[in-house]
């Protein structure tokens, strides 16, 4: 029988369950201590300090943005640590939570709210991360390129996002390319839970078309889980959420 099904020991499941099995000191990549389960979990340990660090700025009123710039400084020499990048806390991955921080801080405050030649080098350069993600999902090893390579990719999708918001003088309008991003964040939860197998099945099929570590491999791995995705979303992740919006009223009215 193949590893992946082995029973779990109930000390290695209660670690899964309560998100504490990232701090496991094994030296293990941080999404092989969630591997009994599903990879895709050793994210939700890292969020879930990300919401406490924001829960405090919050209680700390005008100190809000101060003390998640104090927090963003303290991550940046953890951001390219191999060593952090395992260790299960949340300091290396803050820079990528930190950019959403800052476009929707500099958008609010119309800090960005006049083009920048910038815009269009930043652009260029998250190019250079697209060649390394082609490989680095199916094949992550935690080194100083994938994290760079990452974090490449995140500030091009930051700086796409600004370019949106410019382009349409603050309302994401629904062109064609609005539309896609749209869509992306709706998805963006069953994408999270169902990715790991669909992008081992896509990427297989994908491979008879395209070069394995191509973009054109990438764009159709990613393309297909994204479509593959919709029925999920459609008929249970949609409902259940439409479902709990419509119990919200009834219970601030005393229904049953």
């Amino acid at each position: 029988m193949r590893s992946a099904w082995r029973p779990v020991a109930s000390g290695e499941c209660a670690g899964v369950l309560t998100l504490t099995a990232g701090f496991r000191p094994t030296g293990e990549l941080p999404w092989d201590k969630f591997r009994a389960v599903n990879l895709a979990f050793w994210t939700l340990a890292i969020e879930v300090q990300f919401y406490a660090v924001v829960w405090v700025a919050v209680r700390a009123g005008r100190w809000f943005y101060p003390l998640l710039g104090a927090v963003t400084v303290a991550s940046l020499p953890f951001a390219a640590s191999e060593t952090a990048f395992s260790s299960g806390w949340f300091l290396p991955f803050w820079p990528f939570f930190a950019l959403g921080i800052g476009l929707y801080a500099a958008l609010e405050c119309g800090a960005l709210s006049v083009p920048h030649p910038s815009v269009l080098f930043l652009a260029h350069q998250s190019r250079v991360a697209v060649r390394r993600l082609a490989t680095a999902p199916l094949m992550p090893d935690g080194s100083q390129e994938m994290i760079a390579s990452e974090f490449a990719f995140a500030v091009g999708l930051t700086t796409v996002l600004w370019g949106i918001w410019r382009s349409t003088e603050g309302a994401l309008q629904l062109a064609w390319g609005a539309a896609v991003l749209v869509y992306l964040g709706a998805v963006s939860y069953s994408v999270y839970l169902l990715h790991i197998p669909l992008m081992l099945l896509a990427g297989h099929a994908v491979a008879i078309a395209f070069l394995p570590g191509s973009s054109g491999f990438l764009a159709a791995t990613v393309t297909t889980v994204c479509v593959l995705v919709y029925p999920f979303y459609r008929y249970i992740e949609r409902p259940f959420m439409v479902s709990t919006r419509r119990s919200i009223p009834e219970a601030r009215r005393g229904r049953p």
